[in-house]
């Protein structure tokens, strides 16, 4: 009860010198460019030792094995094949298409004998000799039309299994991976090997397998019939295979470059459809042609070496064809026997040395492909996250509260880089609202990485509601937050699918949740409604409405803790008020965490945490840190300027006797500063003035001073049936009165109505706090519009009359 009352800092015992050093450290920043101790004691590694240190380069070299593929390579894809024992049948067709084809030249030789040894007067009619040979031939078509189908389909199963595991294997890679790895070497594996996988590979491997078993039905069918040419032709095969051996060491080690070198090209020409407005700014273009032309140029060499190598090998290959060729010629004139039989003999030695040369050229495609397999087989092996799911890890219904608690937390992005958050500690009520601010570097989006787990801490722990994040699988601890990032995420699709892309809300829902993020009108002016396209970036939607629809999508999660990650740095003011407004009010019992851009946008949190150096150096509400004079918030408030500084410090008063009013969720929420409702019965500000805006200004802020001030009477009113009643009949004729313009009546109390008392319920009394509620926001309504005007009008762009407001 004290944490959610007293919305002040609330520090772990013993963290508190830590907390006072951090901010002697960040003082110290502030004034010197000197790099001085952190507050653990350790020293900090200067630059180069950082360099030096193992893990230090943001983007890790492509490695490359080498090498003949291994036996690992080959059972991985023999598994993804469908095991061995398909591949055994699938060999055994191959098998028997080869006996086929050796039975039907066997056939077509005893034909021939025949008709040479009966002089044409075969004991059998043509027909019959002529049957079995066809019968022999469709045999032959049969198996291959099912060899070629099986080592199709099983390819194309096999690629399709591997490509699976790959992206099953990214999508659960932890971000440290991401971090290291350029997107074109994901691309590259995506699209190049994967298409490797499904066309270069089946076709290289069918057809190797298919002149292996040809080369060796041939070789012993030539031994069969006459040994002696098979032994003329033997020094010219171990030629082939010398000669082979010395060309695949080099191609292969050629395909893996090739395969590395076109990383480089989609990586640059990714970055450069993602940065064309910074390339033109910069007038970049010139740089970026130069580093992808030698990117390019690179891959070129690449293949240029790979072209060359396989004419070398043609003309070699040729060459020794032509002598094997001689050589089967001379062996069958020297040997006398029948014609059927030289002439097998001699077109089967043919055979041999054109087999021999298509079976090594094929084994050499086909290993160069499973250059693909093995690059994709090594992103099916990346680390991975934790489990998703830990059964038991939370209790039901968590979270409740939405208390979270920071205990010396450590985090590094990998090992051999320094931490980034060290020792950080802090406590957030659950239901209260947290700002976190801090230079450029001093932890802000590595406290939201600990948070989700997106990198693992080095030490310490993070608490949600009393369990321990790192017990929680990672889908239950993620699920049971919602975020709202700088750059949202948007998919080409329609908004319905942006919106639920699992299709789990209703169109009700949708359409509900759009209004309350101020997009619905946006969506309803397309003639397709939910179904609208969102094509890629986000267009037609605007940088702030692609915001608000991440806001809607926050609103459809069920959530106690929203994260907001500069959800306003980069949209107009009228988006960020739209914003802001929305999670107020739709937010009000959550545990809201805002790393901010704009002090503005937190200055009226319940606390600040100020981080340096991946440090709490302060932590408390805005009115607190403001009250230090030497503090590093009250710095970084004074580097505002001026009259920016003036209204911070205005709004941190107004904040710190800020009463949060907690309604039924249907109701909305408000948290609205406390001041005398006769302050709504001032007149607006004179134009005439010697300042008209800043007078404005002032008018604004005091009437959502005074909706405050309602606010808290109300609340008092409450505590008793007697003055329920009054209160109730106070307000809403107050209500009416100013909602009209003009100013509110003074009604006196009047007793309660018979019956009252006896009836005072608690259904009674959060029925009549609905209704005050409802009051409360169009009072604060007023007085955001009144706000925006006064930005229309400090931009030149006057929103409406100063009568008017």
């Amino acid at each position: 009860g004290g944490e959610e009352s007293g919305g002040e800092a609330h520090v772990q015992d013993g963290e508190q010198s830590g907390a006072k050093n951090g901010e002697a450290v960040a003082r110290s920043k502030l004034s010197t460019s000197t790099k001085s101790e952190s507050s653990l004691g350790a020293r900090r590694p200067t630059r180069a030792e950082q360099a030096e240190a193992p893990g230090a380069r943001l983007v890790e070299e492509e490695g490359r094995s080498t090498g003949k593929v291994s036996w690992g390579i080959m059972r991985g894809y023999i598994t993804a094949l469908g095991g061995p024992l398909l591949v055994l049948v699938l060999l055994a067709v191959f098998i028997a298409v080869e006996a086929a084809r050796v039975a039907a030249q066997l056939w077509l030789q005893h034909w021939t004998g025949e008709v040479d040894r009966t002089h044409g007067h075969t004991k059998r009619s043509i027909g019959f000799y002529l049957g079995m040979y066809a019968a022999l031939s469709a045999t032959q078509v049969v198996f291959t039309a099912i060899s070629q189908y099986l080592a199709r389909y099983m390819s194309l199963l096999a690629s399709r299994r591997l490509h699976d595991a790959m992206i099953a294997r990214l999508v659960r890679a932890p971000m440290s991976f991401f971090n290291i790895t350029p997107l074109g070497r994901i691309v590259n594996r995506l699209t190049k090997d994967t298409s490797e996988l499904d066309k270069n590979l089946t076709d290289y491997s069918a057809f190797f397998m298919r002149s292996v078993f040809q080369l060796a039905s041939t070789v012993i069918l030539v031994g069969a019939l006459n040994p002696f040419t098979l032994w003329a032709l033997t020094p010219i095969l171990f030629s082939f295979v010398v000669l082979y051996q010395y060309f695949q060491t080099t191609v292969r080690e050629v395909k893996r470059l090739d395969s590395i070198s076109r990383s480089p090209i989609y990586t640059s020409v990714g970055e450069a459809l993602g940065g064309l407005a910074s390339i033109r700014a910069f007038r970049a273009e010139r740089r970026l042609l130069a580093r992808t032309g030698r990117a390019l140029d690179g891959n070129v060499v690449m293949s240029l070496a790979n072209m060359s190598a396989n004419r070398w090998l043609s003309v070699r290959l040729e060459s020794l064809g032509a002598l094997a060729a001689a050589a089967a010629a001379l062996a069958a004139v020297e040997q006398r026997g029948a014609a059927a039989l030289l002439g097998n003999i001699l077109s089967s030695a043919l055979q041999i040395t054109s087999l021999t040369n298509m079976t090594l050229r094929s084994a050499s495609l086909a290993e160069v492909s499973f250059n693909s397999v093995e690059r994709v087989l090594e992103y099916s092996e990346p680390p991975q996250e934790a489990a998703a799911v830990v059964p038991g890890a939370a209790p039901r219904r968590w979270p409740s509260r939405g208390a979270l608690a920071f205990e010396n937390v450590t985090l590094r992005y990998r090992p051999g880089l320094p931490l980034v958050l060290r020792g950080l500690s802090f406590r957030v009520p659950g239901g209260t609202t947290c700002g976190v601010v801090g230079r450029t570097g001093a932890g802000k989006s590595s406290l939201i990485n600990a948070l989700f787990r997106l990198v693992e801490l080095e030490g310490g722990r993070i608490t949600l509601d009393g369990v321990a994040t790192d017990t929680l699988g990672l889908a239950q601890l993620r699920g049971a937050m919602a975020l709202i990032p700088q750059q949202p995420v948007l998919f080409t699709g329609s908004v319905r699918f942006n919106l639920s892309p699992f299709a789990g809300h209703s169109d009700a829902a949708l359409w509900a949740a759009l209004r309350h993020a101020h997009l619905a009108t946006a969506v309803e002016s397309s003639p397709l409604g939910l179904d609208m396209v969102i094509s890629e970036g986000g267009a037609p939607l605007s940088a702030g409405q692609r915001q608000l629809l991440a806001l809607a999508r926050a609103l459809l999660r069920p959530t106690k803790v929203l994260i907001l990650d500069e959800a306003t740095a980069s949209v107009d003011v009228e988006t960020d008020a739209l914003i802001q407004d929305t999670v107020r009010r739709e937010f009000g019992e959550c545990t809201v965490v805002a790393i901010a851009h704009r002090l503005q946008t937190v200055i009226d949190a319940h606390n600040v945490l100020v981080m340096d150096d991946g440090l709490a150096v302060e932590f408390g509400s805005a009115a607190q840190l403001l009250a230090k004079q030497d503090g590093v918030f009250t710095d970084m408030v004074r580097e505002t300027g001026p009259a920016s500084e003036r209204m911070l410090r205005a709004l941190a008063e107004q904040a710190a006797d800020a009463v949060h009013l907690a309604v039924p969720a249907r109701s909305g929420g408000s948290h609205l500063s406390t001041r005398s409702v006769d302050l709504l019965a001032s007149p607006p500000p004179s134009p005439g003035g010697a300042s008209p805006l800043r007078a404005l200004g002032t008018h604004s802020r005091e009437l959502m001073a005074a909706a405050g001030g309602a606010a808290a009477q109300l609340k008092k009113a409450l505590e008793g049936l007697e003055a329920l009643a009054t209160g109730e009949e106070v307000y809403e004729a107050g209500g009416e009165e100013e909602e009209g313009g003009g100013t509110p009546r003074s009604h006196a109390p009047r007793p309660a109505p018979d019956g009252v008392a006896a009836r005072g319920d608690a259904l009674s009394a959060q029925a009549a706090l609905a209704r005050a509620a409802a009051l409360v926001q169009e009072v604060s309504s007023m007085a955001q519009r009144a706000q925006r005007d006064v930005d229309e009008l400090a931009r030149g762009r006057p929103g409406a009359q100063w009568d008017g407001l």
